[in-house]
């Protein structure tokens, strides 16, 4: 479940760190801790979110490859090949929108081999920021020729947004090969079209 606020809608979950802190004496009071412990297991929680959105981060030395993916038994795709899951094909000039997790590796792993961006939506259907800021996304799409543009439905494919290290809707994302090299939250349409035009 997520909040829409504005133009940013964020996991309901997110709210809890928020409503910890206002309701910090019944907080304290319901579970006989003092505040500054509660303080101390959100920083351990924030830290071990990092370490694991680390562990999917590719290491500087190498990159992680549809191949790589395959011979680890993580992936079902063959490196040459396509996704299947990909229902329109990923190219320039239109929006593929990625249905799995092995879909996501192989277009990161095309990627990588072309040497070309992949601009990533995070959507999901009932997002209306999503809805509100999906034409001006295309309209980069038709325009941009140098750049692969990508949409997730976290409600379909929810590992590769948790993976992605993204906490909000939209979320925009720009990667080349399976390196994140820029990201953005909201439906900012000024924003977008910054992030597209430093990072493609």
């Amino acid at each position: 479940m997520f909040i829409c606020l504005g133009p940013i809608c964020i996991p309901i979950w997110g709210a809890l760190p928020f409503l910890m802190i206002v309701f910090k004496r019944v907080y304290e009071w319901w579970t006989g801790k003092p505040y500054d412990a509660v303080v101390g297991e959100v920083t351990e929680w924030a830290a071990a979110v990092a370490i694991a959105a680390a562990k999917l981060e590719p290491a500087k030395t190498g990159t992680t490859t549809a191949a790589t993916a395959v011979e680890a038994g993580t992936s079902s795709a063959s490196p040459t090949a396509p996704s299947s899951t990909v229902r329109k094909r990923a190219g320039h000039g239109a929006v593929a929108t990625v249905g799995s997790t092995a879909a996501w590796i192989d277009v990161l792993a095309r990627s990588q081999a072309n040497g070309t961006a992949v601009v990533v939506k995070f959507t999901a259907e009932w997002c209306a920021p999503c809805k509100r800021i999906a034409p001006v996304f295309t309209e980069l799409a038709s325009t941009d020729t140098t750049a692969h543009f990508i949409e997730v439905d976290v409600d379909a494919v929810a590992d590769v947004f948790k993976g992605a290290g993204a906490a909000s809707l939209p979320t925009f994302q720009v990667y080349r090969g399976s390196m994140r090299v820029a990201t953005m939250s909201g439906a900012n349409e000024a924003d977008l079209k910054k992030l597209v035009a430093d990072n493609v």
